[in-house]
């Protein structure tokens, strides 16, 4: 499958599900995300991605803080 395809088949299915966005960047943001969340390793991300600068990547790592931060108060014993 070439890019225009990937491109083609993606808006199909973003028109199906009502989605306006177009292309295929929505799904390596969906597919970073996920990975991040999964606690891959960045450097493995940007690699899957074909970033070219680690910067791009840790855009991901970021957006994810709260979702680290919320899964540390529920680890955290009960007070008095």
């Amino acid at each position: 499958m070439n890019r225009s395809n990937a491109h083609r088949i993606a808006n199909r299915i973003y028109k199906m599900a009502g989605i306006r966005k177009k292309g295929l960047q929505l799904l390596g943001h969906t597919l970073a995300m996920r990975l991040t969340q999964r606690g891959v390793n960045p450097l493995v991300v940007k690699k899957i991605l074909r970033h070219s600068n680690i910067a791009s990547t840790t855009i991901y790592a970021k957006a994810t803080e709260n979702t680290v931060a919320d899964a540390l108060k529920a680890d955290l014993p009960a007070g008095p």
